[in-house]
């Protein structure tokens, strides 16, 4: 072979090597990769947790629906823990 015929192929391999280096090392920003997300995902954290916790929560809540109790019924409430309590103090002497 021709020694200028071997110089002109190493040349267009070169060449072609140099085009492929060149679309694999894209500095433009067009690659076809995409880039990568920096930062916490979304709908994660206590924020989501709380935006969910609402969502779930919102529905369940009828309006006018409270659940006040009555001085009677606290009254009753009250009364049956003391009595719990006294038992238990008489029951560990």
């Amino acid at each position: 072979m021709n020694t200028g015929n071997i110089v002109i192929e190493i040349d267009a391999e070169i060449a072609r090597l140099q085009q492929a280096r060149n679309l694999l090392t894209d500095t433009t920003g067009s690659s076809s990769l995409p880039a990568k997300k920096l930062g916490r995902p979304k709908g994660s954290g206590k924020a989501a947790l709380g935006v969910n916790s609402v969502i779930s929560w919102k529905p369940r809540k009828g309006a006018g629906q409270t659940h006040k109790l009555s001085v009677e019924g606290r009254k009753a409430i009250s009364d049956a823990a003391k009595k719990r309590w006294a038992e238990r103090k008489r029951s560990t002497k």
